[in-house]
């Protein structure tokens, strides 16, 4: 495999590169007044320090020109040291300004140079920073290596500093890649690294980001676990912000295993911490979490009170889209609770608040939300009106998901009024939406609403075609093993459709035949609910006979082990 290194630079020729850089795309333009042998203006401290300054202050305009002053007047002197310090300089002010490709290419200017002056640690720092640029623009595979590199030399330094620093963002990258198991081993290292140096600080970071994966792959006691023992650490560093976010992914881990009791005490502490230090993000946090609980419990009251706190500290804080996530928890809590105008005028203000943050995917699902109300009221014509506007606000933000969500509340409420050409152009939108984006359950729950409007409409060509599947039993599988409370699911329609029945054979003899259910309509989808226990342990078959007008019928068989 070639190596990043091999691809960026010829090294062979490292050091004429670095005495010729002026040459370079990039530099050509600013160097062209001042010329490689004239005499600097100022000497390459002053303006270096020069331009630390302006890149203290954020003003990075100005420290670019400073920099590149600093270059020209290196250059001059030939001052490889100053050159490619300069050259490191002027990445670090590319990587802050977002313009990562140029930083790259600075920063392998620089490594020329280092490689030339056989300064290895500098070596490895820029390739940390040329893995930094390449992780910022979101180049996973080139920051990996880049990070390979510097792992590489600070090994050979034996510098553990540089083998920590490089190990880190290699965990992050690992972590976002989902690759876990490699994100965990990177942050071991460094918190093994930490551990040998005393730095507790960066132990607890390590232990946190540990505690996160494990919370990523489901493994809440573990990760539960890692946090109390980051707690320990930073409760000794006094890091009163860090022990808040630890206790309130601890609670949410107890919540996720539904321990509530001992989530609602970690959030209680959180929220103490975050009273004491007046921070509106602490509370915000920490109700939100607390609502959740609650809500999910159906303890609807302390969860409506608990959000209307989130509520408060979130406009306290300014953060609106804090508040406008808050007001669709309320809106959501208030529609369980049949509460339908409470619900609506909380969705109503969320949507506002998405629509002036330019979020139209979320002002579209809270629109949503608004025409389900109006639904649940049998207020028809104002849900149609709101779900069309839902639907151009969700076209807008391009959102395929959210369009076909809304496009089936319209098929069905046109459905329900029987204005099926409406209904059918709805749903056959929504149909192409789930198709291209591979839904396959919201496929068939499309397909299922559209084969029951051909089927109320006397079309059967049509629904033939869009159930797209056989005639017959589809659960279960023929030769399952079925206990307790058991769905039959299956397709019965036909041409000359009459009715259907569903028998169960028992012991597969059809004169031990128990009629199950008999209906006059044809069926896609839940055909029975079995109740097993009802019925002997042992081998026996299902019938779905399908009867056509002339008397004459078909049928499909399932064997199942009824075993209870």
């Amino acid at each position: 495999m070639k190596t990043f290194m091999s691809r960026s630079l010829n090294y062979g020729s490292a050091l004429m590169i670095g005495l010729s850089l002026i040459a370079t795309p990039v530099f050509a333009a600013p160097y062209a007044q001042t010329g490689t042998t004239a005499q600097p203006q100022a000497t390459v401290k002053q303006l270096s320090q020069e331009g630390d300054n302006y890149f203290k202050n954020e003003q990075y305009d100005l420290a670019l020109a400073s920099y590149q002053k600093a270059l020209a007047s290196a250059q001059a002197l030939q001052d490889q040291v100053a050159t490619a310090n300069t050259f490191s300089k002027i990445g670090r002010v590319y990587r802050r300004q977002a313009q990562y490709a140029k930083a790259v290419a600075v920063y392998q200017q620089a490594l020329a140079i280092f490689k030339a002056l056989n300064d290895t640690k500098n070596e490895a720092s820029t390739w940390a920073s040329i893995g930094q640029s390449y992780k910022s623009a979101n180049q996973s595979a080139q920051s990996l290596e880049a990070f390979a590199q510097a792992l590489a030399i600070a090994r050979q330094l034996n510098d553990n500093g540089l083998v920590s620093d490089a190990l880190q963002p290699v965990g992050g990258l690992r972590e976002d890649l989902q690759q876990y198991d490699q994100a965990l081993a990177a942050y071991q290292q460094v918190y093994t690294i930490a551990q040998t140096t005393g730095d507790q600080a960066l132990m607890a970071e390590m232990l946190t980001a540990n505690a996160r994966v494990y919370r990523k792959q489901k493994q809440y006691a573990k990760s539960t676990a890692t946090y109390q023992q980051a707690l320990g650490l930073l409760q000794k560093l006094n890091d009163v912000k860090g022990q808040a976010s630890a206790l309130l992914n601890m609670g949410s881990n107890y919540a996720n295993v539904a321990n509530n009791t001992a989530a609602t005490a970690a959030f209680n502490q959180a929220l103490a911490i975050g009273r004491k230090l007046n921070d509106n993000s602490i509370l915000f946090d920490a109700y939100e979490a607390m609502g959740k609980v609650n809500e999910d419990t159906g303890q609807y009251a302390a969860a409506l009170a608990a959000y209307q706190q989130a509520l408060t500290a979130g406009r306290a804080g300014g953060d609106q889209s804090q508040v406008a996530s808050t007001l669709v928890a309320l809106g959501r809590v208030y529609r369980r609770q049949q509460l339908y105008a409470q619900s609506t005028t909380a969705y109503q203000q969320a949507m506002q608040l998405w629509q002036k943050l330019n979020d139209s995917e979320r002002a579209a699902s809270a629109l949503l939300s608004i025409g389900s109300n109006y639904q649940q009221l049998n207020q028809t014509a104002d849900a149609l009106k709101i779900f069309d506007q839902a639907l151009v606000t969700a076209r807008q933000s391009k959102d395929a998901a959210t369009v076909g969500d809304i496009l089936n509340e319209i098929g069905g409420l046109h459905s329900d009024l029987k204005q099926y050409d409406q209904a059918l152009a709805a749903y056959n939108e929504a149909l192409k939406i789930w198709q291209s984006s591979g839904e396959t359950k919201l496929e068939t729950d499309t397909r299922r609403a559209l084969w029951k409007i051909y089927t109320t409409t006397g079309q059967v060509a049509q629904a033939a075609a869009i159930a797209n599947g056989k005639v017959g039993l589809s659960a279960p599988v023929d030769g399952a093993t079925i206990s307790g409370s058991f769905t039959i699911e299956g397709l019965a329609q036909d041409p000359n459709f009459g009715k259907w029945q569903l028998d169960l054979l028992l012991n597969g003899d059809d004169k031990q035949a128990t009629s199950l259910d008999v209906q006059a309509k044809p069926q896609w989808g839940k055909l029975f609910t079995l109740d097993t226990t009802k019925y002997p342990n042992g081998n026996h078959k299902l019938r779905l006979r399908i009867v056509h007008k002339d008397g004459n019928y078909e049928e499909y068989f399932a064997t199942v082990a009824i075993k209870n």
